[in-house]
């Protein structure tokens, strides 16, 4: 397992067990790009529901963000800041421009002052 928060235990097969729809996204040796898998329980409202929950974070591009900042930290966690190095030079400039961008949009967000920093610790 390449990171422990793919490593499940017995809570998460239960979990696993009522799954309405997933989509895997996997590389394989030799393949030249990556393969989708995408499964659905049954074609309920509930199913379809759940994979259109998916697809929209899918086009958003904070999941982008989200992502890398699990890899990020993963990876930080387990001692591998030289491939983490690695994995950042890879990312290409249009991913990268729109990771920045996300990033600007996030701090615009922000309120200028915090409502932590009004009051006194």
């Amino acid at each position: 397992m390449f990171f422990n928060f793919f490593k499940k235990d017995d809570t998460d097969k239960e979990k696993t067990s009522n799954v309405l729809a997933s989509v895997t996204y996997v590389v394989v040796d030799d393949s030249d790009s990556p393969l989708v898998d995408v499964e659905m329980n049954d074609y309920s409202d509930k199913s379809i529901n759940g994979l259109c929950q998916i697809l929209d974070v899918l086009a958003s591009d904070r999941s982008l963000i989200e992502t890398v900042e699990i890899i990020k930290n993963a990876m930080i966690s387990e001692g591998q800041e030289d491939n983490l190095i690695k994995l950042f030079s890879y990312i290409d400039k249009k991913t990268k421009s729109k990771m920045i961008e996300s990033y600007k949009q996030k701090e615009e967000n922000l309120p200028c002052i915090r409502p932590s920093d009004v009051f006194m610790k």
